[in-house]
């Protein structure tokens, strides 16, 4: 089945949004899992910097983020996933963006990262939506290998530097 733009919802999340959070991990098979209480607080503590997306009423997807508290002109996103139902219509794109158009989104100079060198489709992701919002993309290296554990490629910092005036 085809999803179109009209079948998807895209709004800031809710507590109770924490247990679709959970599950949309657990089935991307590629993200870092974390505790459920994690995902519950970022629906709830976070969620003007977060977005929760359904489709046709299903959980499809959500990006979570949040201003750094020594840097508030940066906002780190820190996880996002589509759900595989419904990979390949730009969800992730449209998530990215959702958050663009919050209010307080005019006062972020950074938006940044990290995504380990072969997630191809996550960094494609990012460069896309970074060209769209006018930025310029950097990498600098961040978290080693050798010190997140068996089995972890490194993560490097991606960083887009948004054009002075930010007014999305």
């Amino acid at each position: 089945m085809m999803t179109t733009a009209k079948d998807i919802t895209i709004r800031a999340p809710r507590l109770e949004d924490g247990r679709h959070f959970v599950a949309l991990v657990d089935a991307a098979g590629t993200l870092d899992v974390n505790s459920s209480y994690l995902y519950y607080l970022l629906a709830d503590h976070f969620s003007s910097t977060c977005a929760y997306a359904a489709c046709n009423g299903e959980p499809a997807g959500f990006v979570t983020g949040y201003r750094l508290p020594d840097d508030p002109a940066c906002l780190f996103i820190w996880q996002i996933t589509v759900s595989p139902s419904v990979r390949g219509c730009g969800l992730g794109l449209k998530l990215l963006d959702a958050l663009a158009r919050r209010p307080w989104f005019g006062e972020i100079r950074r938006v940044c990262c990290t995504i380990s060198p072969s997630n191809e489709a996550s960094r494609g992701l990012f460069a896309k939506w970074g060209k769209s919002l006018g930025g310029a993309w950097k990498e600098t290296p961040y978290l080693r290998s050798q010190d997140l554990g068996a089995g972890h490629e490194d993560e490097p910092m991606l960083t887009i530097e948004l054009p002075t005036g930010n007014q999305s």
